[in-house]
């Protein structure tokens, strides 16, 4: 079984608590970064998980794999935060008339559900 989290900065993770709940031998954690959408912007939130940086996510990682657990780090194609393909974003910036091509930290921002 699988335990997904978008990993959020100011929301730990706690390898200790996740092994107190979930038997590592049955639970592989898998760990993302937020999507930059305009609701991501909105609501100021921040991935303690940057795609550039393995500072970034390293201690995490370890953490958990400390605790027993095998971790997948799931990072997608850089170029879809690019064209604002995941998430649906392309659809919505083609929708609204904003299609823009930036480098990624300053990638267009749209809505996600």
């Amino acid at each position: 079984m699988i335990l997904n989290f978008a990993a959020l900065e100011g929301y730990p993770i706690d390898p200790q608590v996740l092994r107190d709940h979930f038997d590592p031998r049955r639970f592989l954690i898998k760990l993302t970064p937020l999507n930059p959408t305009e609701m991501v912007r909105r609501k100021g939130l921040r991935s303690w998980i940057d795609p550039f940086d393995p500072s970034s996510w390293r201690r995490l990682v370890e953490g958990l794999e400390e605790a027993g657990f095998e971790v997948l780090l799931s990072i997608g194609e850089l170029e879809e935060n690019l064209i604002g393909s995941n998430c649906g974003q392309y659809v919505t910036i083609l929708e609204e008339g904003r299609l823009r091509f930036r480098p990624y930290r300053d990638a267009p921002f749209t809505s996600c559900s």
